[in-house]
């Protein structure tokens, strides 16, 4: 073993990584490593399910900055796992999932996202699909059967329609709209003032119908969808992440008493997390009790 090899192992001890995991070599991949081993922890994975996890957060987390990739994977972990209650089934929530909670944050921002090609040309509406956008459409049939379809078409920039030539998504749009008289189609775009991608599906009534049936939102003529505070929903980080994004009016007494409700909540579920890691410890009798992912992250032992 040479002497970098025996300084990068020394590092990683440092980071209190197992030697094994050599593939860990900055800071950003420690953090990732950390949070895949506190999912394993908790989905009872191995340490093999780990390295396989981990190439794969780390080809779409990289480009992240340590301090927000830093602060997300604290959000995550301590707001229920980030999974409001029913989601996933109870399965292991995918990269996918975890990156659309990421996306949610206010503090993200588009440019942190794995792209192979260089973006700059795109405009900002099309450079997540590089050159394209998502486009949904909900139509009456001529037999009064309500329709709904996803697209993704080319946009209307020159980059993209010098990248990818072929006809834009406006001319889909017309032909759905010059063939039905009700058709609904919503086209995604960038929110600048969120810092977001707004998709197409996001922007359609249906789902908001959706919602309804669900019972976050209620409906009448008059004032259109409405949200139904005392949904248990609203209660969850999900829903107050929700209600400032469509800059919804949440009465302030609830707001602050749901901001209570899941402070408390990131407590109990931190101290059971590791009062579970001593316990198997204790088991073991030869195993030293870890300090937890909670200290890890900085909100201590």
């Amino acid at each position: 073993m040479n002497n970098q090899q025996k300084q990068h192992e020394q590092w990683l001890r440092d980071h209190k990584i197992p030697v094994q995991h050599k593939y860990v070599e900055d800071i950003v991949g420690v953090i990732i490593w950390r949070f895949l081993s506190q999912l394993a922890d908790h989905y009872n994975k191995n340490p093999y399910w780990i390295s396989s996890q981990w190439k794969i957060y780390y080809a779409s987390m990289h480009r992240i900055p340590e301090k927000f990739l830093h602060q997300f994977c604290a959000k995550w972990l301590t707001e229920q796992n980030g999974i409001p209650l029913g989601s996933y089934n109870g399965y292991l929530p995918t990269v996918a999932h975890i990156l659309e909670y990421f996306r949610a944050r206010p503090m993200w921002s588009s440019a942190w996202e794995n792209r192979s090609k260089n973006i700059g040309e795109f405009c900002a509406d099309c450079s997540y699909y590089e050159g394209f956008r998502d486009i949904y459409i909900r139509w009456k049939d001529n037999q009064g059967e309500i329709k709904t379809q996803m697209y993704r078409g080319v946009c209307t920039c020159d980059h993209a329609q010098k990248t990818h030539k072929t006809a834009p998504y406006t001319h889909l749009v017309a032909s759905y709209e010059a063939q039905y008289e009700d058709t609904e189609i919503s086209v995604s775009y960038f929110n600048h003032q969120e810092n977001r991608l707004i998709s197409a599906v996001e922007q359609s009534s249906e789902q908001y119908e959706r919602w309804v049936r669900l019972g976050y939102f209620g409906y009448d003529e008059d004032h259109g969808f409405y949200p139904i505070w005392e949904h248990r929903y609203w209660w969850t980080s999900f829903g107050l992440a929700m209600a400032d994004l469509k800059n919804l009016n949440m009465p302030e007494d609830l707001r602050r008493r749901i901001e209570v409700h899941l402070a408390k909540d990131r407590i109990d579920d931190k101290n059971a997390r590791h009062d579970k890691i001593k316990k198997r410890s204790a088991k073991d009798g030869k195993v030293d009790v870890p300090e937890s992912m909670a200290h890890y992250f900085g909100y201590g032992s």
